[in-house]
């Protein structure tokens, strides 16, 4: 009989004001641990915050994650200027070529603006975002280490994956409403 690998399950235990003390991360920590050990499982992680707010998303323990995986995802939010310029120079060349090979009143395209191609950027991040998401989160398991994404198979289009990027670029980045829809 195939026996299925044993379910990770990560703790997050928290406190927020001064009426709670130290003690009482360290009694939710040992009662997740009791119920993990009951379920057989194993902790994957814990990350705990102390004397800081349920209502702020910007808590340090409960948006770790990967340095790696932080880092791409502000590359993946932040469109510069010179983003846009690039852009513009590339589906300037990309026309001109067009209209070269196939003559310009054959060529049907968009008028070519700053705001036009910023758009496409954001469409691209988009995509490459979810593409992040489905190649190093899994559920149960969360942000895969390094070792475990080089083996997985990347599932695309996994709504779950979507879901949580939505999620998670809306906590992190409340500024950039257009990358969490």
């Amino acid at each position: 009989m195939i026996q299925s690998p044993a379910l990770r399950a990560a703790i997050y235990a928290r406190y927020s004001s001064d009426n709670q003390r130290e003690a009482s991360l360290e009694d939710q920590i040992r009662i997740c641990r009791r119920l993990i050990a009951q379920k057989d499982w194993t902790i994957a992680e814990v990350y705990t915050d102390a004397a800081i707010s349920g209502a702020s998303a910007l808590r340090p323990g409960y948006i770790e994650m990967p340095a790696d995986i932080r880092h791409e995802l502000d590359r993946l939010v932040t469109i510069t200027e010179a983003d846009v310029t690039e852009g513009l120079i590339r589906r300037e060349a990309h026309q001109e070529g067009l209209r070269a090979e196939y003559g310009a009143s054959r060529v049907i395209g968009l008028p070519l603006t700053r705001e036009s191609v910023k758009q496409g950027l954001i469409f691209i991040r988009i995509h490459d975002l979810d593409w992040l998401f489905f190649s190093n989160w899994r559920w149960p398991d969360g942000w895969l280490p390094p070792s475990e994404r080089k083996r997985t198979m990347e599932i695309f289009h996994d709504s779950l994956a979507i879901r949580m990027r939505r999620a998670v670029v809306r906590r992190l980045y409340p500024d950039r409403p257009e990358f969490s829809g």
